[in-house]
């Protein structure tokens, strides 16, 4: 049953977050099936049994049959009902967490109960607690509109249309900076499609946003002109200009956003020196550890229950590339703990690897690496790939297991849906050359390194280039004889 929506979304609760969902199904407002109350325990107990086996239909069935009738029809009925008490849960959880979409809605029911002088105490404890917020996010910009709008529609249904103009020039201004970091946003989520499937978007309406920036209202506006500044880096990454006045913005005035969006900021910064590594700028390696070290020091790494394992592999692999191995250590043991259970060994094994791969020790490398399931579809490809190049470095003789391992991967890469087309070249032309070098370096066929670097040169699309000139480079200085 683990495809079940219901089993899905009770996945992802926390112990805390159990404990309020029984709760709110066991309050006869929300709910008056008890045995929807039942079945819940069921679950929960099911699904935080110790030795984690997979739910099955049966065995839910067996239990549920004790409760009620042996009817399946009538376990889809209250397994349906449940759900819907589940998504009204999560409902309300959000809705308690927004402060400012929570006044929004009452002032909007007060005044449908034309409770006015209730709604203008509401709305003045509202307008000066939220005058000047500790930390925003476009998201309060969002919500601070809706406010506003609710005081206009006051004003204007109560015959006092003189006092609208006072709040005029506050939604025209919170839609503004709404209007621009919601499309800031939209750029970000679309410039990565253009550059990977190769998107072709309208991007003219961009264009505004420059003009909208520059109105007198909105200079020097903190928030904004940190917004602005990552704009204009992801638009022309060309402009280095662009990267170091956000490092620099984000140290200075990163304490006035909310975590997750000052987290998402570095990881565009931090995304921005992978790009320019890709591109052969290798002191951009230094940029992207600075990066992460100002994150897990701001305590930015672990924002919500579970830390992001794309993030924290990021934050190893660009430590160990500028040999900071301590650091790479003591993040290991810091967060290896926050990882998602299911997948917490593995991760840790794969981030060993990376430190052992580093250190030259590649048969740890390939122990930590071989014992590894499944994590996930990007997880997968690296730890192949990182076993490909562990391989060739560690052989000292010719081996057929390791081409077996090239071929492998590269079947792996061909029958991978998730990968874009030009991403599949990338890695396939990547197996084709470390191929050819390996059998140049254990003298097997007629191929030589000038043959193998001439090709290697003329791939568009080639992954990890840097280690494979590396290695034509050290097979250069090592004189080898091949055979007929």
């Amino acid at each position: 049953m683990d495809n079940n929506k219901l089993i899905k979304l009770l996945k992802t609760l926390n112990k805390k977050e159990w404990r309020d969902f029984n709760k709110f199904v066991e309050s006869p407002y929300f709910n008056t099936d008890q045995q929807c109350v039942q079945l819940l325990d069921i679950l929960n107990k099911e699904l935080t049994r110790k030795n984690n086996t997979p739910l099955s239909r049966e065995r839910l069935e067996k239990q549920f049959f004790k409760i009620s009738k042996k009817d399946s029809a009538q376990l889809n009925v209250k397994l349906s009902l449940l759900t819907r008490l589940a998504e009204q849960f999560l409902m309300q959880q959000n809705f308690e967490s927004k402060d400012l979409y929570r006044k929004h809605t009452l002032l909007e029911s007060l005044l449908q109960k034309d409770l006015r002088s209730h709604f203008e105490s509401v709305y003045k404890k509202d307008a000066k607690l939220h005058q000047k917020p500790e930390k925003v996010s476009p998201e309060f910009y969002r919500d601070k509109f809706l406010i506003e709008h609710d005081f206009f529609a006051y004003v204007t249904s109560n015959s006092k249309k003189m006092y609208a103009h006072k709040n005029l020039q506050e939604i025209n201004d919170v839609i503004d900076i709404s209007y621009i970091l919601t499309k800031i946003d939209l750029f970000w989520a679309i410039s990565p499609l253009i550059k990977m499937y190769q998107k072709d978007y309208d991007l003219s309406s961009f264009k505004i946003l420059e003009s909208m920036l520059n109105l007198p209202q909105l200079e020097g506006h903190p928030i904004l002109n940190i917004y602005h500044t990552a704009y204009k880096m992801v638009r022309d990454s060309s402009d280095s200009s662009h990267f170091k006045k956000l490092s620099q913005l984000l140290s200075t005035n990163g304490n006035l956003i909310k975590p997750i969006d000052l987290y998402n900021l570095y990881m565009l910064s931090a995304n921005y020196c992978v790009d320019k590594i890709r591109n052969g700028h290798i002191n951009y390696h230094y940029e992207a550890h600075r990066l992460y070290k100002q994150m897990e020091e701001a305590g930015l790494f672990l924002y919500k229950e579970y830390i992001d394992i794309g993030m924290l592999k990021n934050a190893i692999s660009m430590a160990v590339q500028i040999k900071e191995f301590e650091w790479a250590e003591y993040v290991i043991e810091k967060y290896k703990d926050t990882i998602e259970p299911n997948i917490k060994e593995g991760v840790c094994s794969y981030l060993r690897a990376i430190l052992a791969f580093y250190k030259k020790d590649y048969e740890t490398t390939i122990s930590h690496l071989s014992g590894i399931q499944s994590i996930n579809s990007t997880f997968d490809v690296n730890i192949k790939f990182m076993l490909m190049k562990s391989y060739y470095e560690q052989d000292v003789d010719f081996s057929y297991y390791t081409e077996q391992v090239f071929r492998s991967f590269k079947v792996f890469v061909k029958q991978n849906k998730v990968f874009s087309k030009q991403r599949k070249e990338r890695l396939i032309n990547f197996t084709n050359s470390i191929n050819h070098l390996y059998r140049v370096k254990h003298r097997e066929g007629r191929a030589t390194i000038e043959s193998v670097a001439q090709k290697i040169e003329g791939y568009e699309l080639l992954a990890d280039k840097k280690w494979l000139k590396e290695k034509i480079e050290i097979l250069k200085n090592t004189p080898v004889r091949r055979f007929r």
